[in-house]
């Protein structure tokens, strides 16, 4: 064999090694109608679904309030059936100062026999009957307004309901000649999740109260569904 004939066979053993070489090569890559996986999926997998807007994140922080949601609060917690609950301090809804709540009548329209049990009453008083306003409120009406704004009944509470109790109507009666109503101004609020928020007040006047003196306003923390507040703690800032 010539050396002309070698140096041939050696250059046709070269290009075949190489075509063998990339042919093996192509087969181990990616087609090119593969689909490579999806960012979003795989930061899903490792990090889980996002939280709602009004439950607090995974570090267990909270979601701040807008002024459109304030400006809703603070209609609602102006209403007579709410600002009561604002001016005593409680982490156990249970124990919030009923006198404070329905000072003067939560809102609650009175039964149709109101007036009659009114007359009944001080016509059967041996004193002299007080001139002021009273306000008349049934079991049955009590139960049902504290029920949805605290999810117990008059019986579950702890605190004092002093008004006149009359046995023959289920009902009680209450003298008044003032108002303990108060502005409520929520300031800031947060979303802590599941329905509930916690909001910075200030009372748009003074306000004294018996064993804590001179409040400014409150935090307030409570659940709000369905256009409904239930209450759940309040407590005094100065």
């Amino acid at each position: 064999m010539n050396k002309k004939t070698i140096i041939i066979i050696c250059i046709c053993a070269a290009a075949l090694a190489a075509v063998l070489y990339v042919g093996l090569h192509k087969k181990a890559a990616p087609s090119a109608d593969s689909p490579s996986p999806s960012p979003t999926a795989s930061a899903e997998t490792s990090e889980g679904a996002s939280p709602s807007p009004s439950a607090p994140a995974a570090d267990g922080s909270t979601k701040a309030v807008d002024t459109n949601t304030l400006s809703t609060f603070k209609t609602l917690l102006n209403e007579n059936g709410n600002y009561g609950f604002l001016l005593s301090q409680y982490t156990d809804v249970r124990n919030a100062d009923l006198m404070q709540v329905f000072y003067i009548g939560a809102g609650i329209a009175p039964s149709s026999d109101a007036g009659a049990i009114v007359a009944a009453y001080k016509a059967a008083m041996t004193d002299e009957a007080p001139e002021t306003d009273c306000i008349v409120l049934k079991t049955a009406q009590i139960d049902s307004f504290l029920k949805e704004k605290t999810g117990y009944a008059l019986k579950d509470m702890k605190s004092t309901f002093d008004w006149e109790y009359d046995q023959q109507h289920d009902a009680y009666l209450g003298f008044r000649g003032d108002t303990n109503k108060i502005g409520i101004i929520p300031v800031t609020g947060k979303a802590l999740g599941g329905d509930r928020y916690e909001l910075t007040c200030t009372f748009d006047g003074p306000f004294y109260d018996a064993s804590a003196g001179e409040v400014a306003g409150c935090i307030v923390t409570f659940t709000y569904k369905n256009g409904k507040i239930t209450f759940l703690s309040n407590q005094y800032t100065r």
